[in-house]
């Protein structure tokens, strides 16, 4: 369960906006998303008063009353709205009060295993792994024989994990279990003006719940998104309120396609000597490339956006579904082997 909170804000003075108190719980430990209700204003700023005849009255005082708004808060399970909202609250910058406390049900999830009795990876090990690997919902699993744990991602029962490890001769415990966001890749028609449309998009598309983050990339008109939704309905209908029509492009996975194209500047009768000196003196900046859609520039975007909404890096097995490839040096966030998101 996910702890769900709804507060509302009176800010005290016009100098400090909801979008700012929104930016500073954003930051805050144990928080995932913030939300800020649209239309939830119930007063607006005024210099006029409603007297009790029904005449108006103007308010020449400076601290005209300000709108009230509200905020859900999403979190992880130790969300504590008292301990959370303490040094808000000692800014003195607003009025704040808890209006709803409840909980969101989500499933998929990472779970970290350990299995004491593990004595070899070649038989203990690969016993373990085989028997979580065929239980409903597992999306993937790992084997982490040094730290004597198994990392598994999905849908699934923690139970059912322990009792198909304890199936194969082992009694195992939970080190960890963190909730896991969906990702979602959209094309989006009309997204080439960065400063109106794409801002506008993301506005919309972060007031959805349970966002948590999301990159544009308007070299290949599209969106990748990460929430905790379980389908990309609310994210294609608030993307539609606005104009904007987004298509899913694939499944979740753990990366990204990168569809790179030979280069028209390089043709393909050119000696590999003079391809190599193309490559060389080639530049390949994301600000600076002279040929948009070169197989290096859109490796370098796709890469960069990857890694910032924590895809797989472009390259490795798990951008396939399968296993990380990428060594010791992994870079890639979330990696069940070396970068586990517990």
């Amino acid at each position: 369960m996910m702890p769900r909170v709804v507060l509302q804000i009176k800010p005290y003075t016009r100098s400090m906006s909801v979008e700012a108190i929104v930016a500073i719980l954003a930051t805050m430990s144990g928080i995932r998303s913030v939300h800020l209700i649209p239309d939830s204003s119930a007063l607006s700023f005024s210099t006029e008063s409603a007297s009790e005849n029904g005449a108006l009255v103007t308010d020449c005082s400076s601290g005209a009353t300000p709108s009230l708004h509200r905020v859900i808060v999403r979190g992880d399970k130790s969300l504590n709205p008292d301990i959370f909202l303490t040094p808000l609250r000692s800014l003195n910058v607003a009025e704040i009060n808890v209006i709803e406390q409840t909980s969101t049900e989500w499933t998929r999830k990472e779970v970290v295993l350990r299995v004491p009795d593990m004595m070899c990876p070649g038989n203990c090990g690969s016993s373990v792994l085989n028997a979580v690997r065929v239980v409903d919902e597992v999306e993937a699993a790992r084997l982490r024989f040094e730290h004597l744990q198994v990392v598994i991602r999905g849908d699934m029962n923690v139970d059912d994990l322990c009792a198909a490890v304890l199936d194969v001769g082992f009694d195992s415990e939970v080190d960890a279990e963190t909730p896991l966001p969906r990702r979602f890749r959209f094309r989006v028609d009309d997204l080439s003006d960065v400063g109106f449309n794409g801002v506008k998009l993301e506005e919309a598309l972060r007031a959805v719940e349970g966002v948590e983050n999301l990159v544009l990339l308007t070299d290949r008109v599209e969106v990748l998104v990460v929430a905790m939704l379980l389908d990309p309905t609310p994210l294609v209908k608030a993307a539609g309120r606005i104009g904007f029509k987004m298509l899913e492009l694939s499944e979740e996975a753990w990366g990204i396609p990168v569809e790179v194209v030979p280069s028209p500047l390089v043709p393909s009768t050119h000696e590999e000597a003079n391809t190599k000196e193309y490559q060389e003196n080639h530049k390949c900046n994301m600000r600076i490339c002279p040929q948009i859609g070169c197989p290096r520039y859109m490796t370098t975007v796709a890469h960069t956006a990857a890694l910032a909404v924590g895809w797989a890096v472009p390259g490795c097995g798990m951008y396939s579904g399968g296993e990380c490839t990428c060594g010791d040096d992994c870079k890639c966030e979330g990696c069940p082997e070396h970068n586990p998101a517990s």
